[in-house]
């Protein structure tokens, strides 16, 4: 089913096959013998898999998160995380979210793991 093939899933119940492979802009919208309320909904296909490290520092997750606190406001938390040992290898904490403050947190990490220099080792960004 060409539905299939895009990662969307019938909200609405149709099961009907379509064998098709070519379909027109009504028959993707509201496919034939479905309700005429059928929504489409978009499911998460993973097209990669998430590095499994073997040994400490291979792979390192950022991220950031807001935190409330009581009688004073909203602070922001960047932390490394070592994905093997699960372990917080570099932090920030700011009263803004600015992308010197990922810096921080990460140049923090490299100098505390690695106080000798960082070589033969690469950073990946995903953007997300």
């Amino acid at each position: 089913m060409l539905s299939s093939r895009l990662g969307l899933s019938a909200v609405c119940g149709a099961t009907a096959d379509h064998s098709e492979t070519r379909l027109s802009a009504a028959e993707i919208a509201c496919p034939p013998g479905a309700p005429s309320n059928l929504r489409l909904k978009a499911s998460w296909v993973a097209h990669r898999r998430k590095p499994k490290p073997t040994a400490p520092n291979q792979w390192w997750g950022v991220d950031m998160t807001k935190v409330l606190i009581d009688g004073f406001g909203w602070v922001y938390v960047v932390l490394v995380l070592d994905w093997y040992t699960k372990k917080v290898v570099g932090d920030y904490t700011g009263l803004q979210a600015k992308t010197w403050h990922w810096l921080v947190a990460l140049n923090t990490a490299v100098h505390q793991q690695f106080p000798d220099g960082a070589k033969n080792h690469a950073l990946s960004l995903d953007s997300g």
